[in-house]
């Protein structure tokens, strides 16, 4: 915790009375790099993560607040969260509605890995940014990523568990470097293998072809 605390004093205000959530503790699975859970309710208790989380509405709206900032979400809305960033969820006008999100969890090294071999500085980039990063996905993309989600939670063989959910995280890391830091930053191999997905007709043979074809390998 003192680690976290000093690493990320920029960010979050660090307080002994905030609830810290570790990935272990978070993901239902813990064998995995990448994991999610769904979200369906508000969580008006102010925390923090030892690792990522990125939230993406697919349902209703919720009131984010980070690090003392707000910000209304609608469906098709996402944000990063990072480590020691202090965060809670606030239905609006505390009405209560349909509300249902995807919190997509990542553990802080496989974050670093896989950004530093995009980009060297990449990592940094994110980390120490002032405002937090706020980003927006089409509605077919919510529909299209919910469905991989599904069936990540639905398949009983961990290695297509797993990469299902890279697949999402590949995108929604795709969409925040394109909103929020620079295009330059982001791969051709990765701009390939996003496109690909994008594919209705595309087998699990060539989503295996596109996922070799990135310097970074789930295997």
């Amino acid at each position: 915790m003192e680690k976290n605390e000093k690493r990320f004093s920029e960010r979050g205000k660090f307080s002994e009375s905030s609830l810290y959530a570790s990935f272990d503790g978070s993901s239902p699975w813990k064998d995995s790099s990448v994991a999610f859970n769904w979200i369906n309710f508000d969580y008006p208790l102010m925390h923090k993560h030892t690792d990522w989380e990125i939230l993406l509405v697919v349902q209703g709206q919720i009131k984010q607040k980070i690090n003392g900032a707000e910000t209304l979400l609608n469906v098709g809305d996402a944000c990063l969260i990072g480590p020691a960033d202090t965060h809670a969820l606030y239905y609006p006008d505390d009405k209560k509605n349909d509300f249902q999100g995807a919190c997509v969890l990542v553990r802080d090294g496989f974050m670093k890995t896989f950004l530093e071999t995009f980009n060297p500085t990449m990592y940094d980039k994110i980390l120490y940014h002032k405002e937090p990063l706020y980003f927006t996905v089409s509605y077919n993309a919510v529909e299209k990523y919910t469905d991989l989600l599904i069936e990540a939670q639905n398949t009983t063989f961990s290695d297509r568990r797993n990469l299902l959910c890279k697949i999402v995280f590949d995108y929604l890391i795709l969409k925040i470097t394109e909103q929020q830091i620079s295009p330059s930053y982001i791969p051709d191999e990765l701009k390939d293998f996003v496109r690909q997905l994008n594919n209705p007709s595309l087998t699990k043979e060539e989503l295996t072809d596109a996922e070799n074809a990135l310097p970074y390998s789930y295997s």
